[in-house]
């Protein structure tokens, strides 16, 4: 393993590393920090992201039952969190929870880098003019350039007492299901897994207080394997003058 290199999420000098052997023959070494993160140094081509890819999205097994199931199970949660009703999916890919949201009443909206009806654009680099009372990351970190900083930007994104949730791949899932069935060595697709618990530590340093957290198994939601956080942005004290 190459010497001198670190952690993207927790800045600690990184001592191990595996390789895995992808579905199409790729040898991909991941590297693995004590935090429980997990990442490798390929890195990925935002163009990967294309009308192929949507079209696999498409043929995933009870897609729009799965989308569904969060504005079931989540979104009643969040409307008692906060008083506003706007609403941004950052990667949606179809627009199912965007679809749900505005017949919840909700103006609702979503940026994707695949060309759509509503923000075509980078999530990371896009100048934004509106806020927002919810924003819903539903595994995009992984494949983000730089997720500490895409949190720090819905974070700023946000209204007053706006909520953040994110599902994401949790690394040390890997610990319960052994590497052949962890399920998420794609180094094309993705390539930076959080561990929950460092995850909680990036968000609370942020400004967020964690509202609900749980760590997911079954295989009736966007994925498996990930754990699923609601947050809140924290109220911001006065500045004494």
């Amino acid at each position: 393993m190459p010497t001198d290199i670190y952690c993207p999420v927790c800045g600690e000098k990184i001592k191990t590393s595996f390789t895995v052997k992808e579905e199409d023959g790729t040898s991909v070494d991941w590297l693995w920090c004590v935090c429980g993160s997990i990442f490798h140094q390929k890195g990925i081509k935002k163009d990967y992201f294309n009308e192929d890819y949507l079209k696999e999205i498409k043929e995933f097994k009870m897609v729009e039952d799965r989308y569904h199931l969060i504005t079931r199970t989540y979104v009643p949660l969040v409307e008692e969190l906060t008083y506003g009703r706007k609403f941004l999916d950052v990667g949606f890919g179809l627009p199912i929870l965007i679809e749900d949201m505005r017949k919840r009443g909700w103006v609702s909206d979503g940026i994707d880098l695949i060309k759509n009806d509503y923000i075509t654009g980078d999530f990371e680099t896009y100048r934004f003019t509106d806020k927002y009372d919810f924003i819903f990351m539903g595994h995009v970190l992984e494949s983000l350039k730089n997720p500490i900083g895409a949190l720090y930007k819905a974070h700023e994104l946000l209204n007053p007492s706006g909520v953040l949730m994110v599902m994401s791949i949790d690394a040390e899932a890997v610990w319960v299901t052994g590497m052949s069935q962890f399920g998420h060595w794609q180094s094309k697709e993705k390539w930076l897994f959080f561990s929950e618990r460092q995850f909680k530590k990036v968000v609370k340093r942020l400004g967020y207080n964690i509202i609900l957290k749980r760590k997911n198994f079954a295989k009736r939601w966007l994925a498996w394997n990930d754990f699923h956080v609601i947050c809140q942005k924290s109220h911001q004290p006065e500045r004494k003058e």
